[in-house]
């Protein structure tokens, strides 16, 4: 499968001066660089500069989607305008954007294909079963925040195309949550790790 990446950065409270536009055409000379707009298609390979560090020098605004599930919006805002406290929870992590990317939805076409990847790499790596706590409430699920539950597996694939459901022991049957809702309690460390990689990927607003 061919690699499709879509690249865009806009300078909206400042245009680029020439020396401005001189010096971001040496990293990315196939792109098409305006006064206020940056943008490039990528079929291999890939930008070869930090978009964070040219938000930090020249631009307002930055979007990148790409045909494995990225989709990854940055704003430049007055510092004032935020909590970082709680904002920092939802601030990008290289190394989970690339395990996602690598390991979790490497060569998948679409969203069917993607959710597939989740189902795998969390079935391989959620070691069943585990107790977990809700953290916060969803209108599909009877949890509630503060319930403390046994994960005891994977929903069958074919109800996790559009969210990843972990199946919790209940007094009468096994019902199926979404792990977003769930937090680990005391697991061991890939265990950890593949819960807080999905509630990574909700918390910057993928989708499958």
């Amino acid at each position: 499968m061919s690699e499709y990446r879509y690249h865009e950065f806009q300078a909206i409270d400042r245009p680029l001066s020439p020396a401005d536009m001189s010096e971001l055409r040496n990293p990315t000379s196939r792109a098409t660089i305006t006064a206020i707009r940056l943008h490039n298609v990528y079929h291999w390979g890939d930008f070869k500069f930090d978009p964070s560090e040219l938000m930090g020098r020249y631009f307002d605004a930055f979007v990148n989607v790409a045909n494995w599930g990225t989709h990854w919006l940055m704003l430049r805002l007055p510092e004032a305008w935020f909590d970082l406290a709680v904002d920092n929870r939802y601030a990008e992590n290289k190394e989970r954007e690339e395990r996602i990317r690598m390991e979790i939805v490497v060569d998948a076409n679409g969203p069917e294909e993607q959710a597939t990847g989740w189902h795998v790499y969390l079935d391989t790596h959620l070691r069943f079963p585990f107790p977990a706590r809700c953290v916060t409430e969803r209108v599909i699920s009877p949890l509630e925040v503060g319930d403390v539950v046994d994960v005891v597996g994977m929903a069958p694939e074919d109800e996790c195309e559009h969210d990843m459901f972990v199946l919790v022991r209940r007094p009468r049957k096994q019902l199926g949550v979404p792990l977003a809702q769930l937090r680990d309690q005391g697991v061991d460390e890939e265990t950890e790790q593949a819960i807080e990689d999905w509630r990574y990927r909700v918390g910057r607003g993928y989708q499958l």
